[in-house]
């Protein structure tokens, strides 16, 4: 392995100078490689903001190289854990450290090991159902056409389903291909002989009994196959938790009245709901969650009980929201609103600052997606937490530069570029608009922060007691470069995630996200 690392770390200074942090996984790591084997090299980086992977070949080593930005580890976990796939935590979880930077890779990588030890998302009553209905239709093809040829794929598609009800069940890792097969064979060794039986069978001996009797027997577990069922009923329409995210895809910021509209529209049904159920909720714009797309959405977060949302709120969402064909609305969406808060007693402390900012503009609609109002809104915003949350103004400063760093590769990284060239060029770029942006705005930016005044509410009132801070993950405290205590760490990362969730809330999109601390900084260089 020495020679071999010494390779890859070559490779590393050659094709990607300064990462952040250098992981080797893999079969290579197992000991499993064979000549046909590729190694697979994780590259961290705080330059990007888009996840992207290729083949390369160099000095005799097949090498996969996955750049992955750190600022998006969040949304990589959180996907894995959704899918069940688990192909980020497992690599992770194994891998061989080559380069790290201030512990960040070995924190990551023992909480991608406790992740790996709780398994994945269980599948909820829906999903099962789901199965059972793709199973059953399935093997009644099986059954009722004799041309094998026809049946190959079929064939296969059976065996996946029923490989993935097996697995995520319980929450068990599924994975793909060989990794789907691996997890069957430690959870169930004896359906993993049975399916290899089975598959040689049909295509050797042209004998579909054994696939037939395996699938039967396994189903039975899981409540038996469905001879009668209706598609039109096979959907995820109910929630496993007390909340509903509603996704509405944006093609482009021309559909700007539209999307008021369809906010407005939920708005107003929501309200008057509130007249006799407790419910709450928020709205903040993000680039798709879970994939790897320049695409902003707007998601609708409603707070209720559970029943309540399974027995009449899906329903009555359909029903107002079935002739919005400007746009593309989705619901129930699976998506977790707290994953970014680490724990449920920590989003529940900070979720009604997301009210409230919501609630602000019930009465001004017009301010959605208005440049003028965001920036009025966010620099009074940082003026309050500067006063709240930070004693001394060189903390504050460490802050916004923090806030800068981790936020600025959404403005230039658009996933097209592949090259380090290109996306310094990029980054260049977009650095010098919002210097030119910035001069133009000076005079009008100063007297926001000189005479605008925060009044719209105490954001520390809500965050009074917050319990719990110690359960944010360390490696979440990356790119902080000010000295701390971790209790005070942790407690950065926290004000970060907040303040993100309260900008989108005003609908300040990705790419100018990270202007709001570039023009505070600039402010106080000034000040």
């Amino acid at each position: 392995m020495k020679i071999e690392k010494e390779k890859i770390d070559s490779f590393v200074r050659e094709y990607y100078p300064k990462p952040y942090a250098v992981l080797i996984s893999g079969s290579y790591v197992d000991g499993n490689n064979n000549e046909f084997s590729d190694i697979d090299v994780l590259i961290f980086t705080t330059k990007r903001k888009k996840l992207f992977s290729e083949m390369i070949s160099y000095n005799k080593l097949k090498i996969q190289s996955i750049i992955i930005p750190v600022q998006i580890l969040q949304e990589l976990l959180w996907v894995d854990y959704i899918t069940c796939k688990g192909a980020y935590i497992n690599m992770i979880s194994k891998g061989y450290i080559l380069k790290d930077t201030k512990l960040f890779l070995k924190n990551f990588k023992t909480h991608c090991i406790d992740l790996q030890q709780n398994g994945g998302r269980k599948l909820s009553h829906e999903e099962v159902f789901k199965l059972r209905v793709k199973i059953t239709s399935l093997l009644d093809d099986v059954k009722g056409n004799n041309n094998f040829e026809e049946l190959f794929l079929t064939i296969w598609d059976l065996i996946d389903s029923l490989t993935i009800l097996k697995l995520k069940f319980n929450g068990n890792w599924c994975g793909n291909d060989k990794h789907r097969m691996r997890q069957i064979k430690k959870l169930d060794e004896t359906l993993y002989h049975n399916i290899n039986k089975a598959i040689n069978s049909f295509y050797i001996e042209k004998d579909k009994t054994h696939l037939i009797q395996l699938v039967e027997n396994e189903i039975k577990y899981f409540g038996g196959l469905l001879p009668y069922y209706n598609y039109s009923n096979v959907t995820y329409s109910k929630v496993s938790a007390n909340y509903l995210v509603i996704q509405i895809s944006l093609k482009d910021k021309s559909e700007k009245d539209a999307i008021i509209h369809c906010i407005e529209k939920i708005r107003k049904v929501l309200e008057k709901i509130k007249e006799y159920k407790i419910l709450n909720y928020y709205y903040f714009i993000s680039s798709s969650i879970g994939f790897n797309d320049e695409n902003q959405n707007i998601y609708f977060v409603i707070d209720t009980e559970q029943n309540f949302i399974n027995d009449y709120l899906v329903d009555r969402l359909k029903f107002l929201l079935e002739k919005e064909n400007k746009l593309k609305i989705i619901f129930p969406f699976r998506f977790d609103p707290r994953y970014r808060f680490s724990s449920d007693s920590i989003y529940i402390k900070t979720a009604p600052i997301f009210y409230k900012t919501s609630q602000l503009l019930i009465d001004k609609p017009h301010f959605a997606l208005d440049q003028n109002f965001q920036l009025v809104f966010a620099i009074s915003f940082f003026k309050e937490t500067q006063k709240k949350w930070f004693s001394k103004d060189t903390k504050f400063k460490s802050f916004l530069n923090y806030l800068f760093n981790y936020w600025f590769p959404s403005s230039y990284d658009d996933g097209v570029s592949s090259s380090t060239k290109e996306l310094l060029y990029k980054r260049e770029k977009t650095l010098s608009e919002f210097n030119s942006l910035f001069s133009k705005q000076e005079t009008s930016l100063k007297e926001i922060l000189i005479h605008n005044e925060f009044t719209y509410y105490d954001i520390t009132k809500d965050l009074e007691n917050i319990e719990n801070i110690d359960e944010i993950p360390l490696f979440k405290t990356h790119l902080i470069t000010f000295d701390l205590p971790e209790h005070e760490l942790k407690k950065w990362t926290l004000y970060k995630e907040i303040l993100y969730r309260v900008l989108s809330i005003i609908l300040i999109d990705d790419y100018f996200i990270s202007y709001i601390p570039f023009v505070m900084l600039k402010l106080k260089e000034n000040e």
